[in-house]
């Protein structure tokens, strides 16, 4: 999704343009700001919840609010040289259903860094 050409671009508006080169039917709408309990929008709008948050706290808001709206969400995350990808179906079990509490050792790509092919390989996987 990102190229050399996207060098300086948001992350939502890098992936919002490809989906939308990739098939101009998908209304993409962007959310390029730091997710929060004040700032959570509202999910009850949308089809479908794509996850690629970058924290745990904001991890768990987008899931409890799909969860809220009955959304599916697709969640992707990495870290070093892992990555995960899963979807939560309406009804189902949830991320939180997975991972009851936040860690305490969990950390961020800025500190602990990630390998620059695997956050392509999850977001590829994640638009299957």
């Amino acid at each position: 999704m990102a190229h050399a050409g996207k060098t300086g671009m948001l992350k939502t508006a890098s992936l919002a343009l490809s989906i939308e080169r990739l098939n101009p039917s998908v209304k993409v709408t962007q959310y390029s700001k730091e997710l929060s309990e004040e700032s959570v929008p509202d999910f009850g709008a949308y089809d479908l919840v794509m996850d690629c948050t970058d924290n745990p706290k904001a991890r768990y808001l987008a899931s409890d609010m799909a969860v809220k709206h009955r959304k599916p969400l697709v969640h992707g995350c990495a870290l070093g040289w892992e990555g995960m990808m899963s979807v939560f179906l309406p009804g189902g079990l949830c991320y939180r259903c997975l991972y009851p509490e936040v860690a305490g050792d969990l950390f961020s790509c800025s500190e602990n860094g990630v390998l620059g092919p695997v956050p392509g390989l999850i977001g590829l996987l994640m638009t299957i």
